[in-house]
């Protein structure tokens, strides 16, 4: 649960965080979110979508285990392109 809320709160910050564009920084907002939408929203949404929880919580027992990899794998994928934004945000 907590890294549910962690790729949400990724999400939030992305929609408020400055992008390079020509060598200047874009500060404005309208700008920022169809950029982050362009780019990386579609798969920080995929991660942020708690499978685990949607596919244990129905009360079935013979949920296959391939969702959950799945979910494993796009969250790695959305941590992984995570870091090196983050270190250009910090140049």
């Amino acid at each position: 649960m907590f890294v549910d809320i962690m790729f949400i709160a990724d999400i939030l910050i992305n929609f408020r965080t400055t992008y390079l564009h020509n060598g200047e920084v874009v500060s404005d907002p309208r700008k920022i979110a169809v950029n982050y939408i362009k780019s990386w929203f579609l798969i920080d949404a995929a991660a942020a979508i708690p499978f685990d929880l949607l596919l244990y919580g129905t009360g079935s027992s013979d949920v296959s285990d391939n969702w959950l990899d799945f979910s494993q794998s796009i969250a790695t994928k959305a941590a992984v392109n995570w870091l090196p934004r983050q270190s250009l945000h910090n140049c």
